[in-house]
Parts: structure tokens; C-alpha cells; sequence
């Protein structure tokens, strides 16, 4: 009988402010993996930060990853397995959405690449940015992102996503940023779509996340969530744990 884990990656494989991966995490992983289980990463990271900090951390010990919050999945490698995609004809809407609502940032994901929009705000990642002749002619996109100046703000602004933009986007909240898959992507779907590529019951998907983004594959399957995390995400989880081993020990046990 084989087991899933779906795990975070900042703040749950990756410990702050230490920016590294616990060896005896990464030996657990290794041991969980031999067993015939499999490990995948699900991150609201996109696409080229998701490799870098999988390179910078050396950690390629896992089946696959998802990242944009489950819009992207690839090999360890950064093979490309499948990709979603949102109709881009409302992004010049959403632009000015964020633009009024004081956002600090936007970038935009069309798979692998990674694109700025001038919304006014004070910070940029130094991505390529896009014209607003070049937004208006994107036909699909795979992930928004963006940003606000602390927590409370981003809170706020989740609810108004949805109700306007919510056939287009699923709003996560990931601190102070928000996350926009396609609608009807989250990290929960992710976990989802990892077990029926690896032919894992439900039942045995095991999930872990320490943030807002992660509540839904929390609550969807046997979930954990990091001490670190917020108080509505330990409520929604099974267990709170301070490291991945922990559950990688109730599994194996």
C-alpha cells in the first residue's frame, strides 16, 4: 500500500530564518521514498523560484512538484507534465483592480515565464514587463500574483477577488501575497491530481502546509500543519507538527 505526501516547500520543508532543509527531514524523505511511497512538492512558488530554490537548497529528492499553487507540474528536472490555463481577456480588469486597491506589485505567469505589469505600485521583481498592448493580447495565463503591504490588507482583498473575478481566478492567500490559479485550481486539486498520476488512493494522500494557500489540501486530506502556521490553518489540520518527519514517522509506523 502506497502513501502520498503533498508537501509545502518555504516555511514547511524550508525552516526560517535558517533558509535550509532539516537533514534528518531530508533523510526521512529519502527512507519514505524507498519504502515506495512518493514525495511531491506543492508550492505557490512560480516556476523559475520554484527550481532556483530547489537548487539552492540541493533538494531533488521528490517525484515531482507543482507549483502556482498547483498550476504547474513538472519532473524534479522541470520537465513539464501538464500546465493549466485561464482565459486572459479579463487581465486588463484585474490590472485595474489591483491597481486601485493600492497592490504593491503584479506579475503574471504564461507557463514558465514570468512577466511584470505596471500597476503603480513600489516594488518589482525585475521580470520583463509586459505593455498594455502585450497584456491585451495574452489569450491564457496560468498564474497571477501579487502583492499588498502586510497580511491584514491581503485578508481583505480575497473576498472581493472572488466575487468579481472568481469564474476567472482562485484568490490564495500566501502572507502578505496573493496567489491566483486558474478557478478551480488550489492546492488541494494538486494533491488531487499528484494522486491520480501516481495511482494513490485518497485515503492515503497525507498533506502539510504552514500558510493561508495551504488550508485546502489541509482540510481535503489527511492534513498537517506546521507550529509556525496561523490559527485557522492548525484548526482545519489532524495534527500540528514542527517537522515533515513527524509525519513521514506516523505514516511509516
Amino acid at each position: 500500500m502506497a502513501y502520498l505526501l503533498a508537501s509545502d516547500f518555504d516555511g514547511t520543508l524550508i525552516h526560517w530564518p535558517s533558509g535550509i532543509i532539516d537533514e534528518e527531514d531530508r533523510a526521512a524523505i529519502r527512507r519514505f521514498r524507498a519504502a515506495g511511497n512518493k514525495l511531491v512538492v506543492v508550492t505557490g512558488r512560480m516556476y523559475g523560484a520554484a527550481i532556483d530554490g530547489f537548487n539552492s537548497t540541493d533538494f531533488h529528492d521528490m517525484d515531482s512538484f507543482l507549483c502556482l499553487s498547483g498550476a504547474f507540474c513538472a519532473e524534479p528536472d522541470g520537465t513539464e507534465i501538464f500546465h493549466k490555463r485561464a482565459n486572459a481577456g479579463r487581465l486588463p480588469e484585474l490590472a485595474e483592480f489591483f491597481r486601485e486597491s493600492g497592490a504593491r506589485y503584479m506579475n503574471i505567469d504564461v507557463g514558465k515565464n514570468s512577466h511584470g505589469f505596471d500597476i503603480g505600485g513600489d516594488l518589482s521583481f525585475g521580470f520583463p514587463m509586459l505593455t498594455l498592448d502585450e497584456l491585451k493580447a495574452l489569450e491564457t495565463f496560468t498564474s497571477i500574483n501579487v502583492g499588498y503591504a502586510d497580511e491584514d490588507r491581503a485578508h481583505k482583498i480575497i473576498s472581493l477577488l472572488s466575487e468579481k473575478f472568481g469564474d476567472v481566478i482562485t484568490p490564495l492567500q500566501n502572507k502578505n501575497a496573493i496567489d491566483m490559479p486558474p478557478a478551480g485550481i488550489n492546492k488541494a486539486v494538486a494533491a488531487g491530481f499528484a494522486g491520480e498520476m501516481y495511482g494513490i488512493c485518497p485515503k492515503n494522500i497525507y498533506t502539510v502546509g504552514d500558510s493561508f494557500n495551504d488550508l485546502d489540501m489541509v482540510r481535503e486530506y489527511n492534513g498537517s500543519a506546521m507550529d509556525s502556521g496561523p490559527e485557522e490553518l492548525k484548526a482545519a489540520a489532524k495534527r500540528t507538527v514542527h517537522r515533515v518527519r513527524e509525519i513521514i514517522d506516523l505514516i511509516m509506523s
